[in-house]
């Protein structure tokens, strides 16, 4: 009776602390649910890229490049059948989750390909609904270039409950490709959905966040004093200035740890003047200006001043090992620059953004690098921990009948 006794009690304690391990982290509850497309070009039926068996959006599966005709992406177009009639027309994806799920993440990855025609949505909202009837607006995503070609969409989010998540595009060109839908809900039990999102030991940093506190720095040129201003407009930011060299400056007080391979990406249209722009780099204790124009664009870097000097539209990406940097300081020429030295790891301190040749002005869409170390404005959620102690109580709680039952049995 007595070894009875212990293995039910065995088998409770463990399966308590089984319980603390599924709930630790949260889950992809969309993983393999039913799902309804609007503006599929020209309609589900005939679709030019299409939604292999109404299993491509949930399926786990990302893009492998920003190809059109990898099968991963399904293609959304303001002519499709079902939405070219409205005042705006918008692609949406609409998830059933199956049941009422606690949802702390919704990540989407888009496309854009403009020589095709394809572009990343200009924004993405993020409803839910209990009856997919009245829905509720959980909030707008952040949409940030992750490589070349490629988009992370990401809204996080503090428990929402809701059995159906809708995400509505809102189309910068006629094209938005969608691969895959992913949304993440504490205190769910796996059943073979993913835990993390795609690169989950990667998180995607906002060099030019709105958070950021940017330092101007007025500069005097020709006898006369250059101001350097900058303005958002939504998440995109516009610097300004009226002649040479003023600039402005945001630091990352903890730093940003980035490895040798991540990523660099930017996107951004210089539409007047010049522009030098640096982050500073710390490579093995010493700093280097780790310069973008010369690392995206070298063929059109003036060879005199180091200045991006051809106005237009960037949009690539760069490996940080790859990038062109410098220990000369500002305003660095081609002949001083030279790939940054080799390293494991490299910390970004700062960032330096400097229009020059008078009344330059340039605007970001996005620039942003990868890292292993949490964003700085990430929260954590604490709905999954509390999960985890609800059950670590019900663990300890089991350890101690455990105790009591013994003593009582001998």
């Amino acid at each position: 009776m007595k070894k009875i006794i212990s293995m039910i009690l065995t088998v409770a304690l463990l399966a308590s602390l089984a319980s603390v391990c599924v709930l630790a982290a949260d889950v992809d509850v969309a993983s393999g649910k039913s799902y309804e497309l609007i503006g599929v070009f020209p309609n589900l039926s005939g679709a030019t890229y299409p939604d292999e068996e109404g299993k491509t959006i949930t399926d786990d599966k990302y893009a492998e490049s920003n190809s059109f005709s990898d099968a991963a992406w399904v293609g959304f177009n303001v002519g499709a059948d079902d939405i070219k009639d409205a005042e705006t027309p918008s692609g949406a994806i609409i998830v059933d989750l199956g049941k009422t799920e606690k949802i702390t993440k919704v990540y989407i990855e888009a496309n854009e390909t403009t020589s095709a025609g394809i572009s990343a949505p200009e924004g993405v909202e993020i409803l839910v609904s209990a009856d997919k009837a009245a829905w509720t607006s959980a909030g707008n995503a952040t949409v940030a270039l992750k490589s070349e070609g490629i988009y992370d969409i990401t809204l996080t989010l503090d428990s929402v409950e809701a059995r159906y998540v809708k995400a509505v595009f809102d189309h910068k060109s006629n094209w938005v490709f969608i691969s895959e839908v992913d949304i993440y809900a504490s205190g769910a039990a796996s059943e073979g959905g993913s835990t993390t999102p795609p690169a989950s030991d990667k998180v995607v940093n906002n060099l030019i966040s709105k958070d950021l506190t940017w330092t101007a720095t007025d500069v005097e040129y020709s006898g006369s004093v250059g101001k350097c201003t900058y303005s958002y407009d939504g998440d995109k930011l516009t610097v300004a200035s009226d002649v040479n060299w003023p600039n402005i400056t945001a630091n990352f007080d903890e730093g940003i740890v980035v490895g040798a391979d991540d990523e660099i990406a930017v996107d951004f249209t210089l539409t007047s003047g010049y522009v030098n722009f640096y982050v500073v780099v710390d490579v093995n204790g010493e700093d280097y200006a780790l310069y973008i124009q010369h690392s995206i664009a070298p063929d059109s870097i003036s060879a005199s001043s180091g200045d991006l000097s051809v106005q237009g539209e960037y949009k690539t990406s760069f490996k940080v090992k790859d990038g062109v940097g410098s220990k000369s300081g500002v305003g660095a020429v081609p002949a001083n620059c030279a790939t940054i030295p080799a390293a494991d790891s490299y910390t970004i301190k700062a960032i330096t953004i400097m229009p020059c040749g008078g009344n330059a002005s340039l605007t970001f869409n996005a620039f942003t690098v990868t890292s292993d170390a949490p964003a700085a404005d990430e929260p954590t959620n604490p709905s999954t921990g509390d999960a985890a102690m609800v059950f670590a109580l019900i663990a300890l709680v089991a350890m101690a009948g455990a105790v009591v039952v013994a003593k009582k049995v001998r």
